[in-house]
């Protein structure tokens, strides 16, 4: 994949106890990285989490989201998540967002 916005990354959970601090910490870690300060959620799902976050690039905020691969089925993360990459990377209409980047962590 080239570069676009959906961010990857395990679903973290409270049954992990410390674990949970530690996968937030790096979750936090590699998206300030990239230049994105993680601000709240704005949703949940099936597969993952958007969040809102400011990206220095762009000096504005933005909509991030996070899949987990850990929790996603091999079929979404084969067929949906690039068919919808493709689709949103088309849309061009001032009430629909843009599509930045795809960030993909092998954690």
């Amino acid at each position: 994949m080239s570069k676009e916005t959906v961010q990857t990354w395990p679903q973290v959970s409270a049954d992990f106890g410390d674990r949970t601090s530690q996968a937030l910490s790096l979750q936090t870690t590699l998206l300030e990285g990239y230049g994105y300060q993680l601000l709240r959620t704005l949703g949940e799902g099936t597969y993952g989490v958007v969040k809102l976050a400011h990206s220095a690039q762009h000096r504005s905020n933005v909509a991030v989201k996070i899949v987990s691969k850990t929790n996603a089925s091999a079929d979404y993360m084969r067929k949906f998540l690039p068919r919808e990459i493709a689709i949103i990377k088309t849309l061009k209409h001032p009430y629909i967002v843009v599509f930045l980047e795809v960030i993909t962590a092998l954690l």
